[in-house]
């Protein structure tokens, strides 16, 4: 679902009843411009064409809190919440990204729920 997750939540919403809640867990950031987060943002961008494109597929999915709070919105939900389970970890003082098969691994993540 990672890459229609934007579809997957207008088909939640759309089959709920009124009032009706989707709660989900969402690996994300929190906020953009914070320097650490740019950091890592930098070291994905070093890796886009030595992996493929699913490194560029993926940079494109990356979301802050802000950014969150808009898609709900867009996405028709009339109220919305965020439990923050986990911060990001700090970057590493390398130009290397550090997760090859774990590329969330070191974003922070969220409780969402929505309700219609």
């Amino acid at each position: 679902m990672k890459y229609d997750f934007k579809k997957a939540f207008v088909e939640s919403r759309r089959v709920l009843q009124e009032g009706g809640c989707v709660i989900t867990d969402m690996c994300l950031v929190s906020d953009k411009q914070d320097g650490n987060v740019q950091k890592w943002l930098e070291l994905i961008k070093n890796e886009i064409g030595h992996d493929g494109d699913m490194m560029w597929d993926y940079y494109n999915l990356i979301y802050d809190v802000k950014e969150w709070y808009g898609l709900l919105r867009e996405f028709g939900f009339a109220d919305f919440n965020f439990i923050k389970t986990r911060d990001e970890i700090t970057a590493p003082d390398t130009d290397v990204f550090l997760y090859d098969c774990e590329i969330a691994r070191w974003m922070g993540s969220a409780f969402i729920s929505a309700v219609k």
